[in-house]
């Protein structure tokens, strides 16, 4: 039995615009069911973008999708498809509390009439560079977030 989850993501930002986006396959095998359910390998993808209201706040939408690769691609019962209203906040140095809501907009299986969801993330500090490294002659400074640290 092969099952996995393949995918390409991408993702970026700009001033205070975020955005990803994936594409990918959920491998599963296909076993028979005399159901409307759609066992087997998916074709899924994901887009999302968000804002940056402040150092502490950002928002934004994310749509979801999936549909089986079998005999019902893109069929009403073989695809879900979602869309998330999601948010967050740093409450704290370090840590973030992530919230959102998403109404189902198909009628596939596994498409909720409605979900919520909230998280708590702690966010683990890069290590500091050691201060005995130092560059070689004629080699360029390392790079942090903000630009060259100087040694």
């Amino acid at each position: 039995m092969v099952v996995g989850r393949p995918r390409v993501q991408v993702a970026g930002e700009d001033d205070r615009l975020m955005w990803a986006a994936r594409l990918g396959l959920h491998v599963r095998p296909e076993n028979a069911c005399a159901c409307d359910l759609s066992p087997g390998t998916e074709l899924t993808a994901g887009l999302g973008a968000g804002w940056r209201f402040s150092p502490r706040w950002a928002a934004g939408p994310e749509l979801t999708f999936a549909t089986a690769l079998g005999g019902r691609f893109a069929s009403r019962a073989g695809t879900a498809v979602e869309l998330l209203l999601a948010g967050r906040v740093v409450v704290a140095p370090r840590w973030i509390v992530s919230f959102a809501v998403a109404p189902g907009l198909s009628d596939g299986a596994g498409t909720p009439i409605a979900r919520a969801v909230v998280g708590v993330q702690y966010v683990v500090a890069a290590a500091a560079p050691s201060s005995n490294s130092q560059p070689s002659k004629g080699s360029e400074p390392p790079l942090d977030a903000t630009g060259p640290v100087t040694p």
